[in-house]
Order: structure tokens, then C-alpha cells, then sequence
């Protein structure tokens, strides 16, 4: 029963925020540009991990 009231607590709780509506959201141009970081292949290759994807299929029989 505790746990059921406090689902409807927070169901309340969120009916008491705004809605926010597709307007709301930035349009792609107006969004900050994120910075990129390394590739993946950088990245393996700084870990001196393999380029390649091993299949594991063999292993789950």
C-alpha cells in the first residue's frame, strides 16, 4: 500500500509541472554544436585494441 501511495504521489507531483510542448524544443540550428571527441578507431588504436569486431557466436554454444 506504501509503495502504491507513493506512485500517486509522484504521479501527482508531475501533473503539477509545466507541459512542454514541441515549440519548446530548439530547432536543430539553434542548438549549442557539441564537441566531437576521438574516433573509435583513434580509441582502439590508443588501447591497442583491434580494429575488427570478433564474433562471439561460436562461444554461446
Amino acid at each position: 500500500m506504501e509503495e502504491l501511495q507513493e506512485e500517486l504521489n509522484l504521479f501527482l507531483a508531475a501533473l503539477k509541472k509545466p507541459v512542454i510542448l514541441a515549440s519548446d524544443v530548439p530547432l536543430p540550428s539553434d542548438r549549442p554544436q557539441a564537441k566531437r571527441g576521438k574516433s573509435l578507431q583513434a580509441v582502439r588504436q590508443q588501447l591497442g585494441l583491434r580494429s575488427q569486431i570478433i564474433s562471439s557466436s561460436s562461444d554461446c554454444h
